[in-house]
C-alpha cells in the first residue's frame, strides 16, 4: 500500500481585482480614490521636496492628506482583501487539501516602488493607490504520494494556483513560493 504526504507550500501573491467590478459593487466614488491620493500625495512630495514617495501611513500621522479620503481608501481596500481572502479559499478547494492565510495587505498601505522623478509618476501612483491590489500571503497543502519527488514542488504550487485563481481576478502575480518543511 502506498503512503501519503502532506505538503505544505508558503506563496506571496498580489491579486487585483477588476475596478470596473468595484464600481458596479460600491459606486462610481471608488474610481476616484486612486487618482485622488495621488495627486495629493504627488502636490505634497513636490512641496515639501521629499525625493520619495512614503507609504500612506506617513501622511496619515502628519494629517496630510484628506482623512476621508484615506478612510474611504483603507474601508475599501478591506473590503477587497476579505472579498479576496473568500474567492481564494473557494477556488483553491479543489486543487489543494488546505488553505491557510500568513498575512493579507493592500497594496495601496505599502511604499510606493516610484520616485517623484519618473516620467509616469503620477499614473504609477494612481495604480499603486486604487485599494483593488491586495498582497496575501498563502500556505497551500497538498496531499501527495509517498515517495514522489518533490524537488521544486513549489513552482507545481504556483503553477496550480495560477491556474486556478487567473478566471476570478484582473491579474495574479505570484512573487515567492518556496516549499515548507514538516517543522515550519
Amino acid at each position: 500500500m502506498a503512503g501519503i504526504q502532506i505538503l505544505r507550500t508558503h506563496l506571496t501573491l498580489t491579486v487585483t481585482v477588476p475596478l470596473e467590478q468595484l464600481r458596479r459593487e460600491m459606486g462610481e466614488p471608488v474610481l476616484a480614490i486612486g487618482p485622488t491620493l495621488a495627486g495629493e500625495v504627488d502636490q505634497y512630495v513636490r512641496e515639501h521636496k521629499l525625493g520619495y514617495y512614503p507609504a500612506l501611513d506617513y501622511f496619515i500621522q502628519k494629517q496630510a492628506l484628506d482623512m476621508d479620503l484615506v478612510a474611504a481608501a483603507e474601508h475599501v481596500a478591506a473590503m477587497v482583501a476579505e472579498t479576496a481572502r473568500r474567492k481564494i479559499q473557494t477556488r483553491l478547494r479543489e486543487p489543494f487539501s488546505n488553505i491557510k492565510f500568513a498575512n493579507i495587505q493592500s497594496v495601496a498601505m505599502t511604499l510606493p516602488r516610484v520616485r517623484p522623478g519618473d516620467a509616469n509618476a503620477l499614473n504609477s501612483l494612481t495604480q499603486h493607490y486604487s485599494p483593488n491590489r491586495i498582497r496575501i500571503g498563502v500556505i497551500a497543502s497538498s496531499i501527495e504520494k509517498a515517495g514522489i519527488n518533490t524537488e521544486d514542488y513549489n513552482k507545481l504550487a504556483a503553477h496550480k494556483m495560477r491556474n486556478w485563481l487567473e478566471p476570478e481576478f484582473e491579474s495574479v502575480d505570484i512573487t515567492e513560493s518556496h516549499q515548507m518543511d514538516a517543522a515550519d
